[in-house]
């Protein structure tokens, strides 16, 4: 997560053909992040998970209990293969969502990951891969860079060193199961 900041900041520069390799998470994770872990480990690779904060304390959800929701995330920080950033806390359109509604809930879920995890995250993925007119304004509250989906033309979807737009870096995501992305547009991954 360092790395890539530097590198959109301008400071620093990253290998030829980098992939950076995101997930999005929550409290349907506690069999997978510890899957990852291992394999992560094995192959000298790091992954940058953004974490759903809706339902992971404990008592919000059945999943949750004995603190095993936020346990998972604390090994994934511990093992040193992830960088961990908010996937929001309610998953909704943030395209439709007014500046001061948006960067409350923003605040409250960084917040929540931060206290619950005790290190500082600077990064969001958007649901839907909806970057929202007011991302920008994140910056104040300690948010550097966002990743928004097919924020560019497929052919250059990547990247920039001092990218203009920090707030809506593209992701490429993978088919489901019937061979197409349920994002953006049911496309296919060709």
């Amino acid at each position: 997560g360092q790395d890539l900041l530097n590198f959109i900041n301008g400071d620093e520069d990253m290998p030829g053909r980098a992939i950076i390799l995101t997930t999005d998470s929550g409290n349907t994770s506690q069999k997978s992040i510890p899957r990852m872990i291992n394999v992560l480990k094995e192959t000298n690779m790091h992954f940058h998970s953004f974490i759903w904060t809706k339902e992971m304390n404990e008592g919000e959800s059945a999943r949750c209990i004995d603190d095993n929701c936020w346990n998972t995330f604390r090994n994934a920080v511990s093992s040193g293969v992830f960088t961990i950033g908010s996937h929001t806390e309610t998953h909704r359109d943030f395209g439709l969502v007014d500046t001061g509604e948006g960067l409350e809930e923003l605040f409250l879920s960084k917040k929540e990951i931060e206290e619950n995890l005790g290190i500082k995250i600077n990064s969001i993925s958007w649901p839907f891969e909806v970057c929202p007119y007011w991302a920008e304004d994140l910056h104040d509250m300690g948010y550097r860079y966002g990743f928004g989906g097919r924020s560019k033309p497929l052919y250059y979807c990547s990247v920039e060193k001092s990218d203009p737009n920090p707030w809506c870096l593209p992701r490429i995501l993978p088919p489901n199961i019937n061979g197409e992305s349920g994002r953006p547009s049911g496309e296919t991954l060709e």
